[in-house]
């Protein structure tokens, strides 16, 4: 097998992997990019290769092997829908797929180069020279038009980045560093290429560490990682689990990115933790992370100051730059910025444009200002788009998909933020009745899980504004202030059933206007993952028990009534 000579991404000897207790040496790890990288240049390779893989070591593997190689990537996450999965493949043009055997039969007639073997190349000799790509990678967000749009990120955009990162946190050889978040959001790029280019150990999660609190604080107490990569959703989802941050008394830095960090949870970080804290910014245009601050000692919030080769404009309506402390736009110019969306000419044009007719910036449609010591206050969005548990949604694109079920005639999906939560509900108007379940399993085939609608509400008409427009600001506050809102009032006389709907109303809190019974349905109620951890903790403190880790996922249950009757099982009030 010859060897691939690699200029970049070049693994230190002291990177190495842990997944599921099984430790993979820095030889594991290069004997496996050899293997991948030699398969790939026994194949002709004209466009992207497809990472169709579960969570496992060989997914990071596979993308440090592309690169080496300038062979662009995109990632294909498994639990997409078939609709999702082949619109990227189509549109990506992919023709060459490193997948496993069970993923085989839902390859769209690509090639593939099957993990398990590998082995099968060892005797093949190497027909493809590297490939000359100047794109790293492409990866897919949330599409106003109805479909995902792919950013096309430049190979000299992430060496930037890892040097960039490097220069502001301490990425040292030997340190480890905890990876929860999925392959196909931006950030992973942080927790696995950065790290095991930069030496350190990475401790990867697997999909139920990623979903069960308990697991997920376990694993970081048993691993006791130096770094950690959150969003503040999954932040607040370990710190309503483990509310004294017990896990986390053995990390050095904490890395939080991806939506707007809440003050109080700042606050908790800084007294609970020994950790040095730092705040990121960046849209996926931009490669991963623009700004970085550090706020371990500090008392307000803001997104700090651009990584290396990196500008931040504020500004107007007109493209001008505001004064000191005016709001503007938030746009970024640098090494960090994609090339544009793949095959979609039109959006790349709007959404990259020339400053002054000579500087490339993205305008990012976030709002921001200049405050003081140079840093930048991240004040929100001045569109539909929104983040939910970290993920950019641009909310027309669920409403298309809305939109697209049987009898369906208009469709408005508003965010609502709860106590630092962000909740999505979908409001549609029909011609006839139609069946909820079937509506949502539609969904389903159609968009990823974080993009659902946690309740579905039918309406007779939209708020509009003056000039004929929906009025989203009206709805959100009809939520706020009607029977629309979610209700917890007991309509049971057991007094175990009250105990199990007074968690609600702790939790929850309670409305005067609607009725919240023992059958009511949990994605009703507008429970999210975040909230389910903070009933689960408060029903175990109530009755002095815990949950079994397969009913800590958050679609366990459906209702409140399956929640009390495992707890009658559990507390054998009722024979199993």
């Amino acid at each position: 097998m010859n060897q691939v000579p690699a200029k970049d991404f070049i693994i230190p000897g002291t990177s190495e992997i842990i997944f599921e207790n099984e430790r993979l040496s820095f030889e594991d790890l290069i004997d496996c990019i050899r293997m991948i990288s030699h398969a790939l240049l026994c194949e002709k390779i004209c466009n992207p290769v497809g990472i169709f893989l579960d969570r496992s070591p060989v997914q990071i593997l596979a993308a440090v092997a592309a690169l080496q190689i300038n062979v662009p990537y995109v990632y294909l996450d498994p639990a997409y829908p078939e609709e999702r999965i082949n619109y990227i493949l189509e549109d990506c043009q992919v023709d060459l797929m490193i997948t496993e055997e069970k993923y085989c039969n839902r390859c769209l007639g690509q090639k593939m180069i099957v993990i398990e073997n590998l082995g099968d190349y060892s005797e093949k000799k190497e027909t493809n020279e590297a490939v000359s790509s100047e794109i790293g990678f492409i990866l897919y967000t949330s599409g106003s038009t109805g479909v995902p749009k792919g950013v096309e990120i430049y190979r000299k955009s992430l060496l930037n980045f890892i040097d960039g990162m490097s220069e502001v946190i301490n990425f040292s050889r030997g340190k480890a560093i905890a990876s929860f978040t999925v392959a196909t959001f931006d950030i992973f790029f942080l927790e696995s290429v950065l790290s095991i280019c930069k030496g350190l150990t990475v401790i990867l999660a697997n999909e139920h560490e990623q979903k069960n609190p308990r697991l997920m604080t376990n694993l970081i107490k048993n691993s006791k990682p130096d770094m950690l990569q959150f969003t503040p959703s999954r932040l607040l989802f370990l710190y309503k689990y483990d509310p004294d941050l017990l896990c986390l008394r053995h990390v050095s830095e904490i890395l939080v990115g991806g939506e707007k960090l809440p003050l109080n949870l700042l606050q908790e970080l800084q007294r609970k933790t020994n950790a040095k804290i730092y705040n990121m910014y960046g849209p996926t245009e931009t490669t991963i992370w623009s700004t970085v601050s550090d706020l371990t000692n500090s008392d307000h919030i803001h997104i700090g100051t651009p990584i290396k080769n990196t500008s931040i404009y504020i500004l107007d309506e007109n493209s001008k730059k505001v004064g000191a402390g005016d709001i503007g736009e938030i746009c970024i110019s640098g090494d960090g910025l994609a090339r544009g969306y793949i095959h979609k000419d039109e959006l790349t044009a709007r959404a990259f444009v020339n400053l002054n007719g000579n500087t490339r910036i993205y305008r990012t449609g976030d709002r921001g200002r200049y405050v003081e010591n140079g840093n930048i206050e991240f004040l929100g969005r001045r569109d539909h788009q929104v983040k939910v548990r970290g993920h950019r949604i641009e909310l027309e694109e669920i409403e298309i998909a809305m939109c697209s079920f049987e009898n369906i005639n208009q469709a408005v999906v508003i965010c609502l933020n709860q106590q630092e939560e962000s909740h999505l509900v979908g409001l549609y108007q029909c011609q006839k009745e139609i069946d909820e379940n079937e509506f949502i399993n539609d969904l389903q085939l159609r968009l990823p899980e974080y993009m659902i609608p946690g309740r579905m509400l039918k309406v007779l008409d939209f708020p509009h504004t003056s000039n004929g427009k929906i009025d989203r600001k009206e709805m959100i506050n009809n939520f706020k202030t009607n029977a629309i809102s979610s209700v917890i009032r007991s309509t049971s006389d057991n007094t175990f059933e009250n105990k199990i709907l007074d968690v609600f109303r702790n939790i929850m809190g309670e409305n005067k206007n609607n009725e919240l019974s023992l059958h009511s349905r949990l994605s009703d109620l507008g429970i999210d993952s975040i909230t389910f951890v903070s009933i689960i903790v408060a029903f175990e403190a109530e009755f002095d028990m815990e949950f079994e880790d397969e009913k800590l996922v958050f679609k366990a249950f459906n209702t409140i009534e399956e929640i009390a009757d495992y707890l009658k099982h559990r507390l054998s009030i009722l024979p199993v």
